[in-house]
């Protein structure tokens, strides 16, 4: 589930977060939980993704655990579950929330991160307007900076540099004092790429082998193994079972097999084929 609710775009927005920050946030919402939790985030996927040293992950997190955006938590020593707060789409009791999809091509271009905080933040809110309208934010010159500026607690000359970096991804134009603003197409997700569900299964895949201390460096055999989810997600339903209990259970049993004739597990390899085999006997 990629997604930001446009409360907790809010929340970021309000407690000032750095670029830093708001990347943490941007990476760990493309594996979260309809509850907005995160399994099993290992700091050096984060630190290998943003480019960061083993502290600035540490030091980060605990800057948005000050900021009451995120709630950390272990369930293992070797990393962190992580929540995001507020982003849960479980039970909204028939209350429908806006959001910004993280899974958009803008979200995996090297050239955004690049832009201050508050140009990214301000790029997510002219995305959930345009979204929410015609494919475009038409909005009053005045309005914009009166709205703007009150809301990020800067000046119009600084709201206008945030509004001049946007041209990268946005077509921005004024006419009669008032903004077109309109996401190119480079903003969206690309043809190809993979989707959050294929994106958070092969998320949760190496969280569950990273655990059992397996070799995931067979991005293949993750992919593969992956996939399983979807696939027998309605099998496991039917039985009673949540499917990435399931999962587990298979991949422990498939570390059993391969270490029979040994003491100690010795092989710790993803083997899809045979975790296949396990989870269809299971579940049948």
């Amino acid at each position: 589930m990629q997604k930001i609710k446009s409360s907790v775009l809010a929340r970021m927005i309000e407690a000032g977060v750095t670029s830093r920050e708001f990347d943490f946030l941007i990476y760990i919402s493309r594996f979260q939980d309809e509850s907005g939790k995160v399994e099993g985030v290992h700091y050096r996927d984060v630190c290998t993704e943003m480019g960061i040293s083993h502290q600035g992950f540490y030091d980060i997190k605990r800057s948005l655990e000050d900021k009451k955006l995120i709630f950390s938590g272990k369930s293992s020593r070797i990393d962190h579950d992580i929540t995001i707060i507020g982003n849960s789409f479980e039970d909204t009791d028939g209350f429908w929330e806006s959001y910004i999809n993280t899974n958009h091509n803008i979200f995996q271009c090297r050239e955004f991160f690049a832009l201050k905080a508050g140009t990214k933040m301000l790029a997510m809110e002219m995305m959930k307007i345009s979204f929410a309208g015609q494919g475009k934010a038409v909005i009053g010159k005045d309005k914009f900076y009166e709205k703007y500026c009150s809301m990020f607690h800067v000046s119009r000359r600084v709201m206008r540099g945030y509004l001049m970096q946007l041209k990268e991804f946005f077509s921005v134009g004024l006419k009669e004092d008032k903004y077109y603003i309109t996401p190119l197409e480079k903003v969206y997700r690309q043809s190809g790429t993979k989707t959050e569900n294929e994106r958070y299964a092969e998320h949760r895949i190496k969280s569950i082998c990273r655990r059992h201390r397996m070799d995931i460096t067979d991005q293949e055999a993750v992919s593969d193994t992956a996939t399983l989810a979807a696939q027998y997600k309605g099998d496991a339903y039917r039985v009673g079972k949540d499917i990435w209990d399931a999962l587990c259970e298979a991949i422990e049993k498939s570390l059993e097999m391969l270490n029979e004739a040994y003491r100690t597990y010795k092989i710790r390899t993803i083997k899809p084929k045979l975790i296949h085999k396990i989870l269809k006997e299971a579940l049948a």
